[in-house]
């Protein structure tokens, strides 16, 4: 029991009770003035400026969360027009260019009416050494043939070597499996436009079989001789830049820079009819008494 007195619960409850009598006997003393009433309206007036306060805040905190999401959406919305913006900027130079193509391809149709072009776009390339031949996105579905010449606007570039319903497979000029009969536009030297590993690795390709006394002269203008029939005749190549040997398949060659840069290709004209195609032309009487 002694122990009880000592501990501090009974020490808290004394406190309380002589701090009530306290506030009893002063309330008898000095009726007219309450000071417990004053420290409650005291306490009370300042919990309500502390809400105030908190409120006030917690206001200014939802307006600054409104105000962040309403700029993350505009954010957002600037965003995918930005993004829109960019594709029309990209579609404006694609379309720039493709009908900067589509006015020399008709320059070419004013020159041969009968001539039919299919767009296609390059959707791959070739896995072996030879990395110049490459796919295209259309087929038979389209009206495509094996043996059909690819062009661009700046000239000739291969044919069809393969095709499938919806994709076809490009052999370029610079390939060593190419075959095209070629002229000189102001020599009229005739040979046959075939590419060589080493020539392809500088984009280059050679008209070889010509005459050991060759009128080619560096600048002279390649085009396609259309005899075969495969293809229209007069399709540009491009451009001789020397005259050489070659000991090991014993022909003497032309190298030939190509006007288009094969290697950069992303779009192609596949000529589909001509008039005359798959007609062979054979020299008449005259010709061959000259």
């Amino acid at each position: 029991m002694r122990s009880f007195f000592k501990s501090a619960p009974f020490k808290l409850i004394l406190t309380v009770v002589t701090v009530l009598l306290l506030v009893l006997l002063y309330t008898k003393i000095f009726p007219d003035n309450n000071f417990i009433e004053n420290g409650i309206s005291y306490i009370t007036v300042q919990f309500q400026r502390g809400m105030a306060w908190l409120f006030d805040k917690s206001g200014d905190y939802m307006h600054v969360f409104r105000e962040k999401e309403e700029l993350q959406s505009e954010n957002e919305i600037l965003q995918r027009e930005i993004s829109r913006l960019r594709d029309k900027t990209i579609d404006y130079y694609n379309l720039k260019e493709e009908n900067k193509s589509l006015k020399n391809l008709y320059g070419m149709k004013e020159k041969d009416d009968s001539l039919k072009f299919v767009r296609s776009d390059v959707i791959g390339k070739s896995d072996t050494l030879d990395s110049s031949n490459f796919i295209i996105d259309r087929g038979s579905d389209d009206g495509i043939s094996v043996g059909d010449a690819v062009i661009t606007d700046k000239g000739f570039v291969g044919s069809v070597c393969k095709v499938s319903a919806c994709s076809s497979y490009v052999r370029t000029i610079l390939s060593a499996d190419c075959k095209v009969g070629v002229i000189g536009v102001e020599s009229r030297e005739e040979g046959v436009l075939m590419g060589n590993l080493n020539f392809s690795k500088d984009g280059l390709t050679r008209m070889a079989f010509i005459s050991a006394q060759s009128p080619i002269k560096n600048g002279e203008i390649i085009v396609t001789g259309g005899i075969g029939g495969m293809y229209p005749k007069n399709l540009k190549i491009g451009k001789v830049t020397k005259t050489s040997y070659d000991e090991h398949d014993s022909f003497y060659y032309a190298v030939v820079e190509p006007f288009q840069n094969i290697k950069e290709l992303k779009s192609v004209y596949v000529i589909n009819d001509f008039e005359n195609k798959g007609k062979i032309e054979i020299l008449n009487s005259s010709d061959t008494e000259k």
